[in-house]
């Protein structure tokens, strides 16, 4: 039975021997379709079930090493055993609690925020600047060892050098897609460790960041760590600031879109964790014309000026076409929202815990605060 099985409820992991395994693994690596680094086209920054998530109670309890955890739909009993369930309704257990994680880096930045530090991480750290991805958040990366930086590559020697516990991915679609990797690398990594899902879309940002926080507590983080509350505080109040900034602002309407070389593309907001919790602050975002499960609505150039709208909020990935390369386009230009210089920046990428996106909202609550509802 594999995690690909649709009966698959239920995985029970042993640890396998790592040494046995090494001699037979090697790099793998897939052609660039989506992700992060990928630079023809836009995708997300990662891979979705629509599981529905369950937030973290107010419950703790005490690990075998001392430490207090949330009382999650993880478990840790007789004799340490662990078990987690993913959003993909895969349930994991192990003879003890995972202490050596790798994760995807916005994860890892997310799990770092509250408190645990994987040894590993694959997705890309570093712009071709130099200068860090604003998704690495806080995470040191003297500290871990980046096992890919290109989207579809990871270092399986790195991988099985490192003897991880368990290995964290993000959840694009209901398939398991380790950042691009090739399905048969994925069954290699499966005899290293335990793969974890943490769906990103169909469900509003504060759900992935609550099931973050579950597994953070599951590992043996302090959920009611100072900092922790501090983050989870400073959150609540931005999502009320946008909130307020939108019901100052009756009648605004938002538009998210990405500009390539070759196309120009409309945001779905069902289909993003970010634009759905936007939505339930009050945000009214453009709909384009698309099937509901589509990320994007792809136009061509000619087509920019589709929807009009009073606020235009811009794709600030390094790759996208930035705000003052889309005013070279005409049909862009013409849009309510460019001639009236309300064009902000989208935050594609951003750490998924309430540090990280807190950030992203006190920036959006500003750029409604300085907009105009009366332009269209």
């Amino acid at each position: 039975m594999t995690l690909r099985d649709s009966d698959a409820h239920r995985r029970v992991i042993s640890r396998r021997s790592l040494l046995a395994a090494a001699p037979g693994l090697v790099m793998l690596a897939a052609g660039v379709s989506c992700g992060g680094a990928e630079e023809d086209e836009p995708t997300p920054t990662s891979s979705s079930g629509s599981s529905t998530a369950t937030p973290a109670t107010e419950a703790t309890a005490t690990s075998a090493s001392g430490v207090t955890t949330s009382e999650t739909d993880a478990t840790e009993a007789g004799g340490g055993a662990w078990s987690f369930t993913d959003d993909l309704g895969v349930t994991i257990e192990l003879p003890a609690m995972p202490e050596r994680v790798v994760a995807y880096i916005p994860i890892a930045a997310s799990l770092w925020d509250f408190g645990v530090r994987p040894v590993g991480v694959y997705g890309t750290t570093l712009r071709a600047d130099g200068k860090r991805e604003i998704y690495t958040g806080d995470v040191d990366l003297d500290e871990v060892v980046s096992l890919g930086e290109v989207y579809g590559e990871i270092d399986m020697e790195a991988l099985v050098a490192l003897q991880p516990d368990l290995i964290v991915f993000d959840v694009y679609t209901s398939e398991v897609d380790v950042w691009g990797v090739p399905a048969e690398a994925i069954a290699q990594i499966e005899e290293i460790a335990p793969i974890l899902g943490i769906s990103f879309v169909e469900r509003p940002v504060s759900e992935t960041i609550s099931r973050i926080e579950e597994l953070a507590g599951a590992l043996g983080a302090d959920l009611e760590a100072p900092e922790v509350v501090e983050a989870r505080a400073r959150f609540e109040q931005a999502s009320a600031d946008v909130e307020a900034a939108v019901t100052e602002k009756p009648g605004l309407t938002a538009l998210f879109v990405s500009g390539w070389t070759d196309n120009f593309y409309v945001a779905n907001a069902p289909q993003w964790a970010d634009l759905i919790y936007f939505q339930e602050l009050g945000l009214d975002i453009v709909a384009p014309d698309v099937a509901p499960a589509e990320l994007w609505e792809t136009l061509s150039w000619e087509q920019a000026g589709k929807y009009p709208a009073d606020l235009a909020l811009n794709d600030a990935r390094s790759a996208a076409f930035t705000k003052e390369q889309l005013s070279d386009y005409a049909t862009w230009t013409s849009n309510p929202a460019v001639q009236a210089g309300q064009v902000g920046d989208w935050a594609t990428e951003f750490v998924p815990s309430y540090a990280g996106f807190a950030v992203v909202l006190e920036e959006l609550a500003e750029t409604i605060q300085q907009s105009r509802a009366d332009v269209v």
